[in-house]
C-alpha cells in the first residue's frame, strides 16, 4: 500500500507542516509520494528530498525571512519571488524532480488560462517557487512559455493530486480549518490573503471529502505573515497530529 500526504498552502502557516511530520515520523508514518501547493510545496520538496522534519524545523528557525520580499520597479506584482527559489535551492539536497527519494507533484496554475499546472520534472526549486507565487504580491514565473502563478488559485490541498502518484492512502494536511474565525487583518497583504483564504475553502472542503485521514492544526489565531513564530506553528502541528493519530494508525493497519 502506498501513503501519499496532501500538503496544503497556507504561506507562514506552511510551517505547521513540520509539526505534523514530526508526530508522523516518530511513528513511524513515511509517505511513499507527496504533492503540495504553495507553502506545502516547499514542505513537500524538502520531505521528498530525503531531509526530516527536524532539519527543516532548524532550517526554518535560522532563516532571514527577508528573501520573501526583494520589490520589482513596475512589474505584474509588487514583489519578485526569486529569493524563494534561491532559498530552496539552498536549503535541499537535490535540484531535479528526477533526483528525489519520493515522487513529488508541486501545483501551480497558468495566469494566462487559469489552468491547473502540476510540475513533476525538471527544476525543482523553479517550481516550488512558481507555486508560491502569490498574484498581485509577486510577479507571474516564466516557466516552459508559461505565466505561473500560485496553485492555490487552483488546487489549494491536492488530495486529487497525489492521489494520481498512485497513493492508496492520503492523509491531506489543511491548514484552513479555522482561518475565518480569526480577526480581520488590518495590513492589505493580510487582507489579500483572507480574501484568497474565502475562495479557496470550497475548494479545500471538496478536496478533504477525497482524503482518507485529514490533520487540521488550529491556526485562526496566527497571521499568515508570521514567519517568526516557526516553534509556534511546529507545537500547533504536533498537536493537531496527536490529536488524529490512534485513527490514522488503525486506519492504515485496517487498510493493509
Amino acid at each position: 500500500m502506498k501513503v501519499g500526504m496532501a500538503l496544503g498552502g497556507g504561506v507562514a502557516r506552511g510551517l505547521a507542516h513540520i509539526g505534523v511530520m514530526q508526530i508522523l515520523e516518530e511513528h513511524g508514518v513515511v509517505p511513499q509520494c507527496l504533492a503540495g501547493t504553495s507553502a506545502g510545496s516547499i514542505m513537500g520538496a524538502a520531505l521528498a528530498s530525503g531531509l526530516s522534519s527536524h532539519e527543516l524545523q532548524h532550517l526554518a528557525e535560522k532563516a532571514e525571512w527577508w528573501f520573501l520580499a526583494r520589490p520589482v520597479p513596475f512589474g505584474r506584482g509588487m514583489l519578485s519571488s526569486e529569493g524563494i527559489e534561491k532559498w530552496v535551492l539552498k536549503m535541499l539536497p537535490v535540484a531535479a524532480f528526477e533526483d528525489l527519494e519520493h515522487p513529488l507533484a508541486v501545483v501551480a496554475a497558468d495566469f494566462a488560462s487559469g489552468a491547473e499546472v502540476v510540475l513533476r520534472e525538471g527544476d525543482l526549486a523553479h517550481a516550488v517557487r512558481a507555486s508560491c507565487t502569490i498574484p498581485g504580491v509577486y510577479e507571474p514565473v516564466e516557466r516552459d512559455g508559461r505565466h505561473l502563478i500560485d496553485g492555490g488559485v487552483v488546487r489549494n490541498l491536492p488530495v486529487t493530486t497525489v492521489r494520481e502518484l498512485g497513493a492508496d492512502f492520503v492523509v491531506a494536511v489543511d491548514l484552513h480549518s479555522d482561518a475565518l474565525q480569526g480577526e480581520i487583518p488590518k495590513h492589505p497583504i493580510g487582507s489579500l490573503l483572507r480574501t484568497a483564504n474565502i475562495m479557496m475553502r470550497p475548494s479545500e472542503e471538496a478536496e478533504l471529502r477525497q482524503a482518507d485521514v485529514a490533520i487540521q492544526p488550529r491556526l485562526g489565531h496566527m497571521s499568515p505573515l508570521a514567519f517568526r513564530d516557526t516553534a509556534e506553528f511546529v507545537r500547533l502541528g504536533r498537536e493537531a497530529a496527536v490529536k488524529v493519530l490512534p485513527d490514522l494508525l488503525g486506519r492504515l493497519a485496517d487498510a493493509r
